[in-house]
């Protein structure tokens, strides 16, 4: 196996995936059928673990220092060190082009719906997700849950009570909007691929739907497949929402051939 895959360890779901960001890379290297190692990182420690690979930063944050975070993998045989998941996906295109693209239109054609998805769609989703991810980590690690949270608020620069809506009416309208959103992306694979097309790949799925099924992986984990929160976002689109997440997982959701924990020194 040479490729080794850096993901944010969560306290309380050890060992198991949960992030919409690293999902994404988990994803496009099974649809790859690449076999990977998986390393375990804890949030207080992914700063400087993915800055002493020799990682890129993917930006800056607000106070104008390097923002380093996870996805980022390790391709052995060639030494490269890829941060961030479009660039991680562009990579993969690249060096195992006879596995089939995962990015299937013109790059920077996709690179625009990719953050067109993150825009429009994912910012009420956020509200709801940060506050339960850093409640899910709170239970099993106070300090590194405050790591996370601390880390994405200076990121947003707002807190994530603030960013909760403020009664029933406006609950209901921020749900109103996430629902919304994905119907949109119903809208453009219809206008992309026809009627009866379940993807933004077309009859098979890219990069970009693991952008937007990630999300659902997301709110799965943190809120659990029996919540309330899941049930509701299962029944949106008479279930097909539900349908098409089960169909993906099943197939590319699948663990590393081996995994490790970094903080068990075995590196």
């Amino acid at each position: 196996m040479s490729v080794i895959m850096y993901d944010m360890e969560a306290p309380g779901i050890e060992g198991k995936a949960w992030s919409p960001n690293t999902i994404k890379t988990k994803y496009c290297l099974n649809l790859k059928d690449i076999e990977f190692v998986t390393v375990w990182v804890k949030p207080l420690r992914v700063r400087s673990l993915v800055k002493k690979l020799g990682a890129k930063p993917i930006g800056k944050l607000p106070n104008g220092s390097d923002w380093y975070t996870v996805p980022v993998i390790q391709d052995t045989t060639t030494g490269a060190i890829v941060s961030e998941s479009f660039d991680i996906a562009c990579y993969l295109d690249e060096k195992f082009p006879d596995k089939g693209p995962i990015l299937v239109h013109d790059v920077e054609a996709d690179r625009l719906l990719y953050h067109k998805l993150q825009d429009y769609i994912f910012k009420d989703m956020s509200a709801f997700g940060l506050n339960q991810t850093y409640a899910r980590f709170a239970v099993g690690d106070l300090e590194q849950a405050e790591a996370f949270r601390d880390r994405w608020q200076g990121v947003l620069r707002r807190t994530f009570e603030s960013m909760l809506p403020v009664g029933p009416e406006a609950t209901e309208k921020k749900w109103a909007g996430i629902e919304k959103g994905f119907a949109w992306v119903s809208e453009e694979i219809e206008k992309r691929h026809g009627k009866g097309a379940k993807y933004l790949g077309g009859r098979e799925p890219c990069f970009l739907d693991t952008v937007v099924l990630g999300r659902l992986f997301w709110f799965k984990t943190i809120f659990g497949e029996n919540s309330e929160v899941w049930e509701r976002m299962m029944k949106w689109e008479d279930g097909k929402w539900c349908a098409l997440f089960q169909e993906f997982h099943s197939c590319y959701g699948r663990p590393a051939a081996k995994q490790i924990l970094e903080s068990a020194g075995k590196l």
